[in-house]
């Protein structure tokens, strides 16, 4: 065949994907689809497909997707931004970043350029077409890669043009004033033409938000390292992903804390895809827990927390979603994958009548006991140590989710 087939797996064709169950070489696996094709560009074997493709697909749209493809295209300008463009993906499709310690972004910093572009194209994206998950998603899909393909090149070299790494400081220094002066010229007129500073009020949300999670005054952070959960409390509004998955960057499940008894619990995209750099855990059916919370509920003092809203539930998508989502939700109105997907910040959210140290040792309970059943019947350590691996496909997941004997489950009680 002369088609490779980037961030997606079509049967009967190669793909350089980081989605599980693909014909992707193990060699060339990665975290994301950018790291697969950045990886069959710069492995000394190759791979064989590329030599001989004329064409390149993805089924959908996203950073990972359209960087993937972009790469496939132009591999010398992708092999220049290598660093740079695996930074992008990483924070497009898993949504984390390297922060400092204080929450800021280091000036100059691969982490605070790859901010720039996501936003950039977050936000040109929704303006233009519409957003992630909105409306025909594959007639959506081909319009946003006729767009961004061609500007792909440009918005790297704007977003590069601020990185103070080895490969820029090398260059300046063979260039003189003039040149220098040129460049910075070009660049800043560069990123009027793509219109970057659509972009300035995402990043603005994400860096704010990123200051009050990594502040112990503000917020708390707690690491269950034996189940690989993450349980993050903050006072006001609920955070954007970018910052909200970057504080604990080693969590598959993130459950987040806001305003008054306002609960999400979310696993996160590394166990949907086949992740590499790290061992994860398989995921549970958030929906088991989902039954008891609804159980655990004061109807009449939810519906009075809620101004009256009625009926108010607990619900989640399956584990095969790309990021499970379990929340207090109006079974009236339900929300759309578009709002699964998009930030907590566009999304309503309710209060529970579950005090924050109960929801959170349920949670924590339901993870524990389905780690240490996986784990029995491996006849292996319990707890995330001993499930965690690299590698989980859909059937070894759901091998393990039954498992568990559910039966057996001994939540705390409260009441």
């Amino acid at each position: 065949t002369d088609t490779v087939c980037g961030d997606c797996t079509p049967p009967r064709l190669p793909t350089l994907t980081h989605h599980k169950e693909s014909s992707t070489p193990a060699y060339l696996k990665g975290d994301t689809s950018t790291d697969v094709v950045m990886n069959a560009l710069t492995d000394p074997a190759g791979w064989q497909p590329m030599r001989v493709a004329s064409k390149v697909t993805c089924n959908h749209f996203d950073v990972d997707g359209v960087l993937s493809v972009w790469a496939c295209i132009n591999p010398i300008a992708a092999r220049k931004h290598e660093t740079l463009v695996r930074a992008i993906a990483r924070l497009g499709d898993m949504r984390e970043m390297a922060f400092q310690k204080d929450g800021s972004i280091a000036v100059g910093s691969h982490a605070a350029a790859a901010l720039k572009f996501c936003a950039w194209m977050n936000a040109v994206e929704a303006l233009e077409f519409s957003k992630p998950f909105e409306g025909d998603e594959a007639e959506a899909s081909a319009k946003k890669y006729a767009y961004f393909l061609p500007l792909v090149k440009d918005a790297l070299e704007v977003v590069a043009y601020d990185v103070r790494g080895a490969k820029n400081l090398e260059e300046q220094k063979s260039m003189d004033k003039d040149a220098i002066e040129t460049k910075r010229v070009v660049t800043k007129t560069r990123g009027k033409r793509l219109r970057f500073e659509l972009g300035d009020a995402e990043s603005r949300v994400v860096i704010a938000d990123a200051k009050r999670l990594f502040d112990d005054t503000q917020t708390t952070v707690t690491f269950e390292h034996d189940l690989n959960v993450a349980f993050i409390e903050t006072e006001g509004l609920p955070c954007h992903y970018y910052a909200l998955f970057s504080v604990v960057k080693d969590a598959d499940v993130v459950v987040s804390t806001h305003g008054e008894r306002k609960y999400e619990v979310e696993a996160r995209y590394v166990g949907f895809v086949d992740f590499r750099s790290r061992p994860t855990t398989p995921r549970m059916d958030l929906g088991l827990l989902a039954k008891f919370l609804n159980e655990m509920e004061d109807d009449v003092k939810l519906a009075a927390a809620n101004a009256g809203t009625p009926s108010l539930t607990w619900e989640c998508a399956g584990f095969t979603d790309s990021g499970p989502l379990l929340r207090l939700g109006d079974p009236n109105r339900r929300l759309s994958k578009a709002q699964r997907y998009g930030s907590p910040l566009d999304r309503p959210h309710f209060s529970s009548t579950i005090p924050p140290e109960v929801f959170k040792n349920t949670v924590a309970s339901f993870f524990r006991h389905a780690l240490e059943s996986i784990a029995r019947v491996n006849g292996t350590a319990g707890g995330a140590a001993g499930v965690a691996k690299v590698g989980w496909t859909w059937k070894e997941t759901r091998n393990a989710h039954d498992a568990v004997d559910w039966s057996k489950w001994e939540p705390p009680r409260w009441r």
